[in-house]
């Protein structure tokens, strides 16, 4: 969502990052860096209930040392972001996919038509795991 840009923008700068938009692909990142170290940051934002995600992202290149980050901003009356590793964040969103759809022999259950919808909504809660987690990798 264009407008977390100013919000990730000035959570960034706060911590003495510099901030500058680009895109990886056809998707819209933030680079940042202080002190020759260098972070993409990609986001979600949500206003209420969950982030809007999907599986179907491009794939992931890196490892658990990547220089890629993911941002859920929380766009709310008291707005939040919540810094994890890309990796983390990717993983999660598989896995909780795949948790969902397990019961149902792999397939939504709510309807036949998005038998293969690759949508997942990603909780607060385990965004909030994934920072317990990861709680020094972004610095």
């Amino acid at each position: 969502m264009k407008n977390s840009v100013p919000l990730l923008r000035r959570h960034f700068e706060d911590q003495g990052w510099r901030v500058r938009e680009s895109t990886r692909g056809h998707l819209p990142v933030l680079v940042v860096d202080r002190g020759g170290i260098k972070r993409t940051v990609r986001w979600s934002t949500k206003s209420s209930g969950t982030w809007q995600t999907s599986i179907t992202n491009e794939p992931f290149v890196g490892d658990l040392h990547s220089d890629r980050f993911w941002a859920f901003v929380d766009a709310s009356a008291e707005p939040r972001i919540y810094v994890v590793p890309e990796h983390a964040a990717r993983a999660a969103i598989q896995q909780g996919h795949e948790d969902h759809l397990a019961p149902h022999g792999g397939h939504r259950p709510q309807s036949a038509m998005k038998a293969e919808s690759t949508h997942f909504a990603m909780h607060p809660d385990v965004v909030e795991q994934l920072v317990r987690d990861y709680p020094s990798r972004w610095h």
